[in-house]
């Protein structure tokens, strides 16, 4: 019987097409694995929880299950137990996951106008390989714990295509960032054609003129996780942009 898979078909914005060989994705984004943590490689699968060097802990071990001297090394070498490297919900998220990267360094400056609006700017050596863009406080703040957040979006020069849904979600097991990767999916009929952009919330010091945040070139933004193994295709067939002329229509009232 063969395995079920999601299959994630991309191609490039037509702008970039000339600037990049369209196979070379994983600067941006690869599958996710166990290999790709340096957390979980480290990490051994068990944990010995007695240390037979400690003296005192030996003899209360004796004490409290009774167990004879003669037979406590071969007790002690056996009282191990299982680290979060064997956790089924952390291999198996890997293991239907995409890994979604930072493609170079970067430097994000966010700078208040006044109280709903906001600049944010993007500091790197080379602006193609991603751009950002921003919500302004009066598009998702209803007061609160909101006043404290600036949101930004990153925008990969990539339009893409899902068998399946797929949501987004913090890469919590890879690296801290210094935003929040909020819940958030795509389903029908979106999974057939959309641009591939993550929305985050960084957490600002409004005492601040400017606020700055610096993420490495390689570190993971986010994780795309599916219902399946994702497996990786690029296809020039995914439409590109058109006019969003339709957009404007629906929303904006004349």
């Amino acid at each position: 019987m063969l395995k079920r898979k999601s299959i994630f078909s991309y191609n490039v914005y037509d702008t970039m097409i000339k600037h990049m060989n369209p196979e070379d994705y994983v600067l941006w984004f690869e599958k996710c694995s166990p290999s790709t943590s340096e957390w979980y490689k480290k990490l051994p699968p068990f944990h010995q929880l007695i240390n037979d060097f400690d003296i005192k802990q030996m003899f209360n071990e004796i004490r409290t299950t009774n167990t004879v001297v003669h037979d406590m090394s071969t007790k002690i070498h056996r009282k191990t137990t299982p680290t979060m490297k064997t956790c089924p919900g952390i291999t198996d998220l890997f293991k239907h996951s995409i890994l979604l990267k930072a493609p170079l360094d970067m430097t994000i400056h966010f700078k208040d106008k006044d109280d709903e609006h906001s600049q944010v700017i993007l500091e790197t050596s080379d602006p193609g390989l991603i751009r950002i863009e921003t919500h302004q406080k009066n598009q998702f703040s209803t007061g609160g714990r909101w006043n404290k957040y600036r949101n930004a979006k990153f925008c990969f020069p990539f339009l893409i295509s899902s068998t399946h849904q797929y949501f987004f979600t913090s890469p919590f097991w890879h690296n801290d960032t210094p935003f929040i990767v909020p819940p958030g999916g795509v389903y029908h009929p979106h999974t057939k054609h959309t641009q591939l952009n993550i929305n985050v919330f960084f957490e600002i010091d409004e005492s601040k003129e400017i606020n700055s945040f610096n993420i490495k070139g390689g570190e993971a933004l986010a994780y795309i996780i599916f219902p399946y193994p994702p497996e990786i295709k690029y296809d020039p067939n995914v439409k590109q942009l058109t006019s969003i002329a339709w957009l404007k229509e629906k929303f904006v009232k004349k």
